[in-house]
């Protein structure tokens, strides 16, 4: 039976959905712009300029810089993900909302989740979300 303890819940859990997907995006977009700053050139500075972070980071030397890197082989760094980082740690709800929400997100054709379209894109799959879960429910 469809309560509205249940539709709050799951309208939370869909949010949740939602809006970490348009937050990750977000700082997706962020990211890709802060890859592209040039930091502008400057004679009396200690610390690199005239180039872009990145650079920097790959290849100290070419910035009066040392590679003090240590490396660290990628079956380590996955055995430690492995031990430490639980599967579910970017699920921000229910498996079974996860599931459902995933499969809606398809049906609607997988749009990009923007914060302008963030609760237009909640608004047409919580339908389908609950037929899904709440096969009662009438909507």
């Amino acid at each position: 039976m469809l309560t509205d303890a249940s539709l709050l819940v799951l309208n939370r859990e869909l949010a949740r959905f939602i809006w970490a997907r348009v937050v990750q995006n977000a700082l997706n977009v962020q990211k890709a712009e802060d890859a592209k700053h040039q930091i502008r050139t400057q004679s009396k500075r200690l610390l690199p300029s005239g180039g872009q972070p990145q650079q920097f980071y790959d290849h100290p030397e070419d910035w009066n810089g040392a590679q003090c890197l240590i490396p660290i082989p990628q079956a380590q760094i996955d055995l430690v993900i492995q031990e430490y980082v639980p599967s579910n740690l970017f699920q921000f709800c229910s498996v079974n909302v996860h599931e459902a929400a995933t499969a809606a997100l398809d049906l609607i054709g997988n749009p990009v989740l923007v914060p302008a379209i963030g609760w237009n894109v909640f608004s047409e799959i919580l339908p389908i979300v609950m037929v899904t879960l709440l096969p009662q429910a009438q909507v």
